[in-house]
């Protein structure tokens, strides 16, 4: 199962506001502007080594907020998913450059990021990473963004949960089908009963349908993946999840793998 991107990084896009060399912001007479964050740096040097990465945020809308996207959109970052809304400022920060190392003034209060909850952000990059990445000073911000920091690690937790045992579970499943078919001949269960598979055979082939379905309905202890996965995803997909995954794998315990077990 392949991702769409190779890395999704959350965090506050910001404007870097630079003073020439060995010059104090008091005394500067131009600054250089550029577009800055942690996490979208690491995304942005990805991208310029051929890596699909992307970004989400929530950002006040006005021409700040466009340079900044401007920047990363340049570098190779997929901005899709970074929301602006109206009101608000964007963030900006200060840096005195000096070969002794220069100092960095930060003016990030009253930003739409700071104060957004996770249903303001679109998350729809994280459920189709392979990586995320954040940091400890987005979390540190704010209470906002430290829920939004939970609620990216539980979201890419959910979805790697629900990856991994889909993927165990159906490597299972045809692992058993396989077998079956060598064994019998044939998958048309109708046949089967007549084929006269030995007790050793039928076993191998009910275990292996009943672990990958088991996965499916899931049974314990292989039910981990479905708390949060039906508290991450959308109503549609919890439904969709519900109605057909969950139901189907019971079914097909009762109509294949049952059958397929010695007596």
């Amino acid at each position: 199962m392949s991702a769409e991107y190779d890395l999704v990084s959350l965090g506050e896009l910001q404007l870097r506001l630079r003073t020439r060399d060995d010059e104090r912001i008091e005394n500067a007479t131009e600054l250089r502007v550029v577009a800055a964050c942690s996490e979208a740096n690491v995304a942005a040097t990805l991208a310029q080594l051929g890596r699909r990465t992307a970004h989400v945020s929530l950002m006040a809308e006005g021409p700040l907020t466009r340079r900044a996207l401007w920047d990363y959109r340049a570098w190779g970052v997929d901005l899709s998913a970074v929301r602006t809304v109206p009101g608000g400022r964007t963030a900006l920060y200060f840096h005195e450059s000096s070969s002794e190392g220069g100092s960095v003034l930060y003016d990030r209060e009253g930003t739409p990021f700071r104060t957004a909850a996770p249903a303001d952000l679109d998350w729809t990059p994280v459920d189709r990473a392979s990586r995320v990445f954040v940091t400890g000073v987005t979390a540190a911000l704010s209470e906002g963004t430290r829920e939004l920091v939970t609620h990216l690690v539980d979201r890419a937790d959910a979805a790697g949960r629900f990856v991994l045992y889909t993927v165990l579970g159906s490597s299972t499943m045809l692992a058993g089908i396989l077998a079956l078919a060598k064994f019998a001949g044939t998958t048309d269960m109708r046949h089967i009963p007549a084929v006269g598979l030995t007790d050793r055979q039928q076993l191998l082939v009910a275990l292996l349908l009943t672990l990958g379905l088991a996965v499916k309905v899931p049974l314990f202890p292989l039910h981990t993946w479905l708390p949060p996965a039906h508290t991450i995803a959308p109503t549609g997909g919890s439904v969709l999840l519900a109605a057909v995954l969950l139901k189907m794998g019971t079914l097909s315990l009762i109509h294949i793998s049952e059958p397929t077990r010695p007596y």
